[in-house]
């Protein structure tokens, strides 16, 4: 009989056994590391430019990605910047169109997908006009960059109030205004805030004559007059220059009423009055007659209003 001892062999199995598994872990340990570094080198990246999205979503276009990357992230970031950078134009030229027309026609513009189109729209509107009584006079005694400065410091007022009450400044003429209240946006009670813009115009006006009077500088008072009609809406001009404004017989009246008014005053026509008298201070004035009307106009001169906000008023006529 032959026999032999497997101590030794068996010892050097169990040391190949623990050596492979120490090699086995380690080799594991190694590749679950470079699957997190990995991981985290491409999923950190996509989690700026998620935050960065998100943040841009809320409206803060403030948001450049400094990602310098040749695979897919560093695709997706230069593709995020020249999103932004062309979100900050259309915002830029939105504003820029803002200082030309109102928000909501700049809105209206820049919503259009396809050519503009010059057809109008009958409109329910009530129409505003405002204008410097005496300005020509007193212009003859200030220096061109005198009458610019006296005209912007009065209108930055006046167009905050215009806006307040979600009305759209249509164009200066010199140094008058028009307002329109239903165009190109539909409004609630637009009689109201034609009115409602008037009287805060006057008393802002008046509380700006005075702190200018005790600096010594020249100030002024306007006339407003206020109609209520129907009048065609839509961009009038050709595809090389357009404006959106408002035409019409009812749109002239309100210029004609707004030159019989005297300084500080507010005159409205009776179809204006009729639609406001729950909520306003009227007096009576006699008819007149104005260019281009055969009947006499009856006119209102509004004395203050009974409500404070247009929410008020709404609340009051439900």
């Amino acid at each position: 009989m032959l026999g032999f001892s497997t101590v030794a062999m068996n010892r050097e199995i169990r040391q190949a056994m623990v050596t492979n598994a120490l090699v086995t872990g380690i080799a594991f340990l190694l590749a679950l590391v470079s699957a997190l570094v990995f991981a985290r080198r491409f999923v950190l990246p996509i989690k700026i430019v998620a935050k960065a999205m998100q943040q841009v979503s809320e409206g803060d276009l403030d948001r450049k990605l400094n990602i310098e990357r040749s695979d897919e992230v560093g695709v997706l970031a230069k593709a995020f910047n020249i999103m932004v950078a062309g979100l900050m134009e259309r915002e830029r030229i939105r504003s820029t169109f803002a200082r030309y027309v109102s928000d909501q026609v700049a809105e209206r513009i820049l919503k259009e997908e396809d050519e503009l189109n010059l057809e109008g729209e009958l409109r329910k509107v009530t129409v505003l006009f405002l204008d410097i009584r005496g300005f020509t006079s007193l212009s003859e005694f200030l220096r061109p960059s005198e009458v610019v400065a006296l005209l912007n410091d009065y209108f930055k007022i006046i167009i905050e109030i215009i806006f307040k009450f979600d009305g759209t400044i249509n164009k200066f003429i010199g140094d008058s205004i028009m307002a329109i209240f239903g165009a190109p946006a539909t409004l609630q009670l637009p009689e109201l805030r034609a009115v409602m813009t008037a009287v805060e115009i006057q008393r802002a006006v008046g509380e700006h004559n005075w702190l200018r009077m005790q600096q010594g500088r020249p100030v002024v008072n306007f006339g407003i007059g206020i109609h209520s009609g129907e009048a065609i809406a839509g961009n009038i001009g050709s595809e090389l220059r357009m404006e959106y404004t408002v035409i019409g017989r009812d749109v002239n009246l309100a210029q004609r009423i707004e030159s019989n008014t005297k300084e500080g005053q507010i005159l409205i026509s009776d179809t204006t009055a009729q639609r406001v008298k729950e909520f306003a201070d009227l007096k009576q004035k006699e008819a007149v007659f104005v260019k281009g009307v055969l009947e006499p106009v009856q006119l209102w001169e509004v004395l203050g209003v009974k409500a404070s906000t247009i929410k008020e008023a709404l609340a009051k006529k439900i």
